[in-house]
């Protein structure tokens, strides 16, 4: 951040927002040395993330290391200095906002270079997962029976990790709390797919 005086009436800003925003009580807690405010980084969104990922796959595809410096340099997800510094951090470089924009690239390029096998390779797991849980969502929505279907889900080993059951309830687009456990996860998407299904079918049944 630089000196000036915009950049003063910003910072004074976001204190005077943040204190309103305290409570009588945590505002006193605050003055009186019980409590501390902390600076702390917002952590990347899934869409800063995929496209970092996109950015380092296209790169790492790239042979010559001069082109794959001329490409880093001319995106414009990276036309700045702050967002160059944005990817160091998601691939763990050490960078300086003082550093020069052609040295961060450097480091960026470097990184490719020596991790483009382990880039590639994990691109083409994630796009084989990627297929693999649509396959087991199609299969999913056909069960007429939820005991057959959990065990469809239990015994499946590309859903044996919450992440990918998370994953998996996104595609089938149901929705999942943050702190919801594997078990519950897999009794939502029962709920919302399978038994689900099986009401409809009934009530048209029924008609």
């Amino acid at each position: 951040m630089g000196s000036s005086k915009k950049d003063f009436y910003t910072v004074n800003k976001l204190l005077a927002d943040f204190i309103n925003g305290l409570t009588e009580e945590q505002f006193s807690k605050l003055v009186d040395g019980l409590a501390e405010v902390k600076y702390v980084e917002k952590a990347l969104d899934s869409l800063t993330r995929s496209k970092y990922d996109e950015i380092l796959l296209a790169t790492a595809k790239i042979k010559d290391r001069k082109h794959r410096i001329e490409e880093l340099s001319s995106l414009n997800d990276l036309n700045t200095k702050a967002k160059l510094i944005d990817l160091c951090k998601y691939i763990n470089i050490d960078c300086k906002s003082k550093d020069r924009v052609d040295d961060i690239i450097a480091k960026i390029e470097n990184y490719v270079n020596e991790s483009s096998e382990t880039i590639i390779d994990k691109n083409e797991k994630s796009t084989g997962l990627e297929e693999r849980l649509d396959e087991i969502g199609n299969e999913l929505e056909k069960f007429m029976n939820v005991d057959e279907a959990r065990h469809f889900l239990v015994t499946n080993k590309d859903v044996a990790s919450k992440t990918n059951l998370v994953k998996l309830a996104r595609k089938l687009r149901v929705y999942i709390e943050k702190e919801a456990s594997y078990d519950l996860i897999i009794e939502t998407i029962l709920k919302s797919v399978v038994e689900a299904k099986i009401r409809s079918y009934t009530i048209r049944k029924k008609m």
